[in-house]
């Protein structure tokens, strides 16, 4: 799967996608079984700095639509510090935290489940549609959907997109389809999507490194492909989703790291949507407790493992307009929809005057995402 060093909520290969861009080229492939030869105008292979403008303007992007949807386009784990009032009775309160579709409380929970586990290449019909397939033993009770596919450790290379442990999100490989039967889950996705990294870390042929020599994955080259990845189970842990913080007291236990006695609460989800929560103190030394801490998972759900369709095609939109640059890769045909986003809507076009006040700019890619981000949005989250 393409990566970046910008964390995209996997919507680097969505992009891809919405924008027709083919999965191999895209992925830095070429070979027997690709669909789009190299000798299409403005076809090529795409090297790392090209998908960096890609991720760049989708991370733009979703910064500029969370606070006004208020919540996170896909389920992320979250961490909210509240302000408590002098009135608030601390041993039960409702709050509002700052993002809506509660899914869960608690922090989050990784888990190795294989590894190192095989990758299997089998060919499609056609040949492009080529399918990585990884099969994982899981203990009862384990869900599909918590089932998380990962480049190994040992596959990236030094100095690039450098990460802070193997559950790195930016090295998460998705989409991908997962079922569970018998204790045994099976994993499927596009064999672009394995594409060994190496390959990505180095743009350009040696030894010139010449930009007309672009560096390329071969489906022939069994190499080029990750043999093997990890899996690993995320899920929220409730222990500790709730803490409340507070001035020390000479009657009350250490205090914490935070500067603050920390006394555990206990938490229950009221309305999911709009992010409202109710929680108390369970014991007696939160003495007069000026923040409550939660832990907890939220943002939109998905379907079928993709963020929804026209929330996905609003931040696509408004990532065009955010790219630092245009890519040199793509077809004249992708070319003009980008083209298209980028330019300044003309003044009797048909918007609402809520569209026109888009906040993100005049541009029709930035215009497009309001409409959509606007009708949906459900106001940022306050402390109640």
């Amino acid at each position: 799967m393409a990566i970046a060093s910008v964390d995209t909520l996997t919507l680097l290969n969505g992009w891809a996608r919405r924008m027709n861009v083919p999965i191999w080229h895209y992925n830095q492939v070429t070979g027997a079984g690709v669909n789009a030869p190299l000798s299409t105008p403005r076809q090529d292979v795409w090297v790392q700095d090209e998908r960096e403008y890609v991720a760049e303007g989708l991370s733009t992007a979703i910064a500029l639509a969370v606070p006004h949807l208020g919540y996170w386009p896909r389920p992320v784990y979250l961490e909210d510090t509240l302000r408590l009032s002098p009135q608030t009775h601390h041993w039960f309160l409702g709050l509002r935290l700052n993002y809506g579709y509660i899914q869960a409380l608690g922090g989050r929970a990784d888990t190795l489940i294989a590894p190192s586990a095989t990758v299997v290449y089998t060919p499609g019909t056609p040949d492009q549609q080529s399918i990585a397939t990884i099969t994982v033993p899981v203990a009862s009770g384990v869900l599909a959907s918590e089932l998380r596919v990962y480049f190994r450790a040992a596959d990236r290379p030094a100095n690039f997109v450098a990460s802070v442990s193997e559950v790195d999100d930016r090295w998460w490989i998705d989409p991908l389809t997962v079922t569970i039967s018998g204790g045994v889950a099976t994993i499927r996705g596009h064999r672009a999507l394995f594409v060994n990294p190496a390959i990505w870390a180095e743009p350009y042929n040696a030894p010139n490194y010449n930009a007309s020599a672009k560096n390329r994955a071969d489906t022939g080259d069994s190499a080029d492909f990750v043999s093997a990845v990890a899996v690993y189970r995320v899920r929220p842990d409730p222990a500790g989703a709730v803490t409340f913080l507070s001035e020390p007291h000479p009657d009350c236990g250490p205090v914490g790291a935070s500067g603050y006695i920390e006394t555990p609460g206990t938490a229950w989800i009221e309305q999911a949507d709009i992010g409202t929560i109710g929680a108390r103190v369970v014991g007696h030394c939160a003495h007069h407790p000026q923040f409550v801490r939660v832990k907890y998972l939220a943002g939109l759900p998905t379907i079928n493992g993709e963020i929804e369709r026209d929330l996905q095609t609003a931040l696509v939109r408004l990532a065009n307009c955010e790219m630092p640059q245009e890519p040199t890769a793509w077809s004249d045909e992708r070319l003009q929809i980008w083209q298209k986003d980028t330019l300044i809507g003309a003044i009797n076009d048909a918007r609402t005057p809520a569209e026109g006040d888009s906040p993100f700019g005049p541009r029709l890619g930035q215009v497009a995402a309001w409409r959509v981000i606007s009708r949906r949005s459900l106001g940022r989250g306050v402390s109640l």
